[in-house]
């Protein structure tokens, strides 16, 4: 059963935020709440760093390739067992369509076996750097990661950014989007349930500001940083580790914005992402469901629908844009945008 509550993890005990507050998963579709999230603090982060960093510091993790590799495979197996169940959760609070989740849930476990795989085969080189002189190379587990992770897919991007750490032998400490706390803690869950993983190796903390965020890249502790967002928030965090010579791992900007034009008729893709996305006490509000990936971005609120007719409201730079228009059925709707 996935769980509607994403508490804190550090050192391998499932916890509350040490202020005690949580805050609210929201349901991007209905505006519905699914559940919360701990809204966790400095405290909070210097624990798991320090967490982390004891975990690295032993051996019984970084300098035993056969069973990360063994934990690996079995969080892949566990993960494919539940991938229905995650695949739901990720389209409840994501907001894409069934179909995309269960496409996206399938990938992640694709490349766990994939990074598992490369576990047990990190090689060297040795090159002759003079006549008569050799010089070995060996590569080795750089240390504690701070992952901070995006909304937009937050599984594969999960583990494209989880599991190249594990495989190397690093510790991390992972930092979710607030929008989809509920479903990255899900998948940490499958992988803590595996037997062998040592306390400490992997740690998760939630938050609904930066607070953490900022800790995990000035932090001395942390010794490398994955960050998917913004050309502006890559800027930012390339300064802000620089005094502590931090490696980073940067994906930035977006290209592959979507969206309507008006009076746009969606009576195939709309009915087939209704369906998909949503169980049949929603598909009232079919164009709701269409937008819902709009609405994951909270650039979009549904003002008032009914079973023919909704009305919403767009932000953009300018502003909002008021867009009022009467489908001519469920799966026909426009609307308009004052600015790109």
């Amino acid at each position: 059963m996935t769980s509607t509550q994403a508490r804190n993890l550090i050192d391998g005990l499932w916890q509350p935020a040490q202020s005690g507050r949580t805050v609210p998963s929201i349901d991007p579709s209905t505006q519905h709440i699914l559940g919360s999230y701990a809204a966790s603090g400095r405290a909070d982060a210097e624990a798991a760093v320090a967490a982390a960093r004891r975990a690295f510091d032993r051996p019984e993790w970084a300098q035993n390739a056969r069973l990360r590799q063994l934990v690996m495979l079995r969080w892949a197996d566990l993960m494919e067992s539940r991938g229905e169940q995650l695949a739901h959760l990720l389209t409840l609070e994501n907001g894409k369509p069934l179909a995309h989740s269960r496409g996206e849930v399938a990938a992640s476990v694709s490349e766990i076996r994939y990074y598992a795989g490369l576990t047990r085969y990190i090689p060297g080189h040795v090159f002759e750097v003079e006549p008569g002189a050799y010089s070995t190379l060996l590569k080795e587990p750089a240390g504690v990661a701070g992952l901070i992770i995006p909304w937009n897919a937050p599984a594969v991007l999960l583990i494209r950014a989880l599991t190249p750490a594990l495989c190397a032998g690093c510790t991390v400490v992972i930092k979710p989007a607030p929008q989809t706390a509920l479903i990255t803690a899900e998948l940490v869950k499958c992988l803590h349930e595996i037997a062998g993983l040592p306390k400490g190796v992997v740690n998760l903390l939630s938050e609904e500001g930066h607070e953490i965020a900022q800790y995990l890249v000035t932090s001395p502790e942390v010794d490398v940083i994955s960050f998917t967002g913004s050309n502006a928030t890559g800027q930012r965090i390339m300064a802000a580790a620089a005094p502590t010579m931090k490696k980073l791992s940067l994906e930035l900007g977006g290209k592959s914005r979507c969206g309507w034009r008006a009076r746009c008729a969606m009576a195939q893709s709309g009915s087939t992402t209704t369906t998909s996305c949503l169980p049949k006490p929603r598909r009232a509000a079919a164009a709701a469901a269409v937008l819902a990936a709009f609405m994951a971005t909270r650039r979009l609120t549904i003002l008032s629908r009914s079973s023919t007719s909704i009305r919403i409201a767009v932000w953009c730079r300018g502003g909002r844009s008021p867009s009022i228009k009467r489908p001519s059925s469920p799966c026909q709707f426009s609307y308009a945008l004052c600015c790109r």
